[in-house]
């Protein structure tokens, strides 16, 4: 209970207790500070303002009437109280404590210096560079609001965030009024910020809606600016204007999770890069240019509605028109339902028939689940077990392959606490019973809001997203960055076809993360993704969502299956402790109690003749990504990454060619050979070259998972070539490495130098004392023949 709040309460039922006007506040919220108390302040200001029909809202006609409030000192009436209660709710000290009547506090109707000074303390709070103290009608709005003008850091508030709040009430009040200033980035803020560039594109206050409609896209400047965009009065825009925009560019940025906090107008190469991963992670084209796609996916949530997409999702069945339609439309990817009907009654259930249609058409399934999920009441612990069962039963029944993701609906916009209370438990009880009652046979994904998508899958109950982007009133997405693990992103309804191929779609953005299934068997880069995104999911919870770290620690538990041939569970300083790191043992003893079933065992899809060996990758990229904690080698952090890999089993390899007297052509011949058990097989070799190519896109890329960039190397192909990512793993990795030039000036130095550290390095992996310069040099060539050769090879 806060006293002086109560003190207010008291003062308002006493003073306007018995005007049908006002309604009384229940003792149940006595010396709260909520809606009910801003209700009655904003009911007890309309009967001062001789309003007859008052109603919660500061609407138009309180508006009209309100005049302003002045200090005036020694006079005492209503309109002072209301002012001296609504400071208190918000927490502002007015200097005047109450006085003691009939035993009931109650606050006093003084407008004085003091009470100057909390208005002067709330103004600067929310970005007013002059504090009058005069309560305009904007700071009394702002007053009879639950908005704060402070950070609440228990909220997540971010003070990078609030400048911006402030800069915005600071230099836009004109048009959006004081707005809060918390730092929390939420639909208040975000229609602001839209606000701000209607104002900086000249668009009158009386225009100007906080709606990116179509005169606020025709003025929207590219950036760099080019001349081509307008103003609303039809002029370009001068370099002052253009720095205004870049400014909100950058701060629209920041909200989203990207650029730092530099907020200086200036188009630099650091927000240009910015621009180019906000781009990458909304699976934009990448341009490092601000276009209006780019704009409407940084301000709104469904973003340029009319972009192409290759994925989308429908309650209409296929037929083999409405498929070849989806195709010949650059569709690729279709989110259908496991069950149930559209509106009048017809069946939007997917069969197996409907499944060999579209994958004869070319295209992929991705399957979803949903019930009457258009109501919070819906979300129960009971309807998440005849939910899962039916999820289950009817995925099986269409033989639908262990690990696919099966989206479960969220079709409403709950607020935070109803997640809370209803959507997380629902989700709870689904994960768990797949994983308790049906083996884990399916992963769990989740469509919904931004917030309900994130909310949900950052605690663990669903490994993906399909976001409803399209409902872009839905206070679950404005304001809310899109997830890390978004798939889909419904954004648009079209009708496209004709005929008995006309059909209408959901358009879908499409990130990579779920190819869905284009065939009904199971596939074992799939299966392997989602017991990497176990692990990972695990290891992000354990690093409080810190995606870096989450990488490495996934890494590491990789190495721990290894059974200490990449190192031993918290040791720093042996061979691998030095080249990778140590390995988190609390971590690994807390995974290995969860995860008794872990399958990660594929063949390479490119040679089927080798065994994948992802454990020796994943020790491999650790290095890649680890810098080493030895003062004696930290100089040469990249030399000893190599020493983990390719380096590593250059060197091994010689020790084997001295055991086994090989020829340099039998070594020829059995260098990275996948017919072979050397220390230099083409298992390792493609192990060593895939974590230099996977580490180049992770070091380009702050949010990019371990698992995604898995599931994209070996399953996903690259638009630019045409191939799979790894179908070229050699050529990538010599540009990794430069050229096929430097590469062997590389190898000569590594083999024969005996400046320091190569010795040293040599040394840490053969450690024998024993002379291998003959077979080292014998290895290197082998080694440097089949690069050559493999370079050829990928060329044609």
């Amino acid at each position: 209970m806060d006293q002086m709040v109560l003190a207010t309460q008291n003062w308002l039922n006493k003073t306007y207790g018995g005007d049908p006007r006002y309604n009384i506040i229940p003792e149940s919220q006595y010396g709260k500070t909520g809606w009910t108390t801003i209700y009655a302040l904003t009911r007890a200001l309309q009967i001062e303002l001789g309003i007859q029909q008052t109603s919660d809202n500061f609407g138009p006609t309180t508006q009209s009437l309100y005049q302003p409030l002045v200090r005036e000192d020694g006079i005492c009436k209503n309109q002072f109280y209301i002012l001296q209660g609504a400071l208190w709710c918000k927490g502002y000290n007015t200097g005047h404590y109450g006085t003691l009547i009939d035993g009931k506090y109650y606050i006093d109707g003084s407008f004085d210096e003091s009470v100057e000074n909390a208005v002067k303390q709330l103004q600067s709070d929310a970005g007013r560079s002059s504090q009058t103290g005069i309560v305009d009608l904007n700071t009394m709005k702002a007053l009879l609001s639950m908005d704060y003008f402070v950070s609440i850091e228990a909220y997540g508030g971010d003070e990078n965030i609030r400048t911006i709040q402030q800069y915005l009430n600071g230099n836009y009040e004109n048009y959006i009024g004081l707005r809060p200033c918390d730092g929390i980035y939420g639909r208040s803020t975000n229609t602001a910020m839209i606000y701000a560039i209607q104002a900086e594109e000249g668009l009158p206050t009386s225009v100007a809606n906080g709606n990116f409609g179509p005169t606020t896209k025709n003025c929207c400047p590219a950036i760099p600016y080019s001349g081509v965009q307008k103003s609303y009065t039809g002029t370009t825009y001068n370099a002052t204007k253009i720095s205004k925009f870049i400014k909100l560019l950058q701060m629209a940025l920041y909200v989203n999770g990207f650029g730092n906090t530099i907020f200086d107008g200036i188009y630099s190469t650091s927000t240009q890069n910015a621009v180019s991963e906000f781009q990458k992670h909304y699976a934009l084209s990448i341009t490092g240019t601000v276009n209006l796609g780019t704009w409407l996916s940084l301000l709104t949530s469904c973003g340029d509605t009319s972009r192409s997409a290759i994925a989308c999702d429908c309650a209409t069945i296929l037929t083999e028109e409405k498929a070849q339609t989806l195709y010949n439309a650059g569709y690729r990817y279709v989110g259908r339902y496991l069950s149930g009907t559209i509106v009048g009654g017809a069946s939007k259930a997917l069969s197996i028939q409907e499944m060999q249609i579209a994958f004869n058409a070319g295209l992929r399934i991705f399957p979803i689940h949903q019930g009457s999920a258009t109501y919070i009441d819906y979300f129960t612990e009971e309807q998440a077990l005849a939910d899962v069962e039916s999820a289950y039963t009817h995925a099986t029944n269409l033989n639908i392959p262990t690990n696919t993701v099966i989206y479960f609906a969220v079709d409403c916009d709950p607020q935070d606490w109803q997640i809370t209370n209803n959507i997380i438990p629902y989700f709870a009880k689904i994960y768990s019973t797949m994983v308790n009652s049906y083996d884990n046979k399916y992963k769990i994904g989740i469509y919904g809001t931004r917030n309900v998508c994130s909310r949900v899958c950052n605690v663990g109950y669903a490994v993906s997203s399909f976001v409803g982007d399209m409902s872009t009133g839905f206070s679950g997405n404005l304001g809310f960055s899109i997830p890390e693990n978004w798939a889909f992103d419904q954004f648009t309804t079209v009708t496209i076809g004709s005929g008995t191929g006309q059909i209408e779609i959901d358009k879908d953005g499409f990130s990579g993360r779920d190819k869905g299934i284009g065939s009904l068997g199971t596939s074992e880069i799939n299966r392997v993704y989602y017991n990497l995104q176990e692990i990972y999911n695990l290891a992000l919870a354990y690093k409080n969502h810190n995606i870096q770290e989450a990488n490495i620690l996934t890494l590491q538990y990789l190495r721990h299956l290894a059974n200490g041939e990449y190192g031993v569970d918290d040791i720093a300083f042996d061979k691998w402790g030095i080249m990778a790191g140590e390995i988190d043992g609390n971590f690994c003893l807390v995974l290995d109690a969860i995860l008794s079933n872990l399958d990660l065992s594929f063949t390479d899809p490119i040679d089927n003749s080798v065994s994948y060996d992802i454990l020796h990758m994943a020790a491999t990229l650790n290095a890649l990504l680890f810098s080493t904690l030895n003062e004696e080698f930290s100089a040469f952090d990249d030399l000893l990454d190599n020493y983990a890999g390719w380096t590593g089993d250059t060197l091994t390899f010689a020790r084997d060619i001295r055991n086994n007297n090989w020829t340099q052509e039998e070594t020829n011949q059995i260098v990275c050979s996948s017919e072979s058990t050397s220390s230099f097989s083409r298992a390792d070799y493609f192990a060593d070259a895939d974590a230099i190519n996977i580490a180049q896109f992770m070091k380009n890329s702050n949010t990019l998972t371990f698992p995604e960039i898995f599931l994209r190397y070996f399953d996903q192909v690259d638009l630019e070539t045409g191939r799979l990512y790894a179908a070229d793993r050699t050529t990538r990795f010599m540009d990794a490495m430069g050229t096929y030039n430097t590469f062997l000036t590389t190898c000569d130095t590594i083999i024969r130098s005996d400046i320091f550290p190569y010795p040293n390095l040599r040394n840490l992996i053969l450690n024998d004392g024993i002379d291998y310069s003959t077979q080292l040099d014998m290895s290197m060539i082998a080694v440097c023949i089949f690069i050559g050769n493999e370079l050829i090879r990928e060329g044609q």
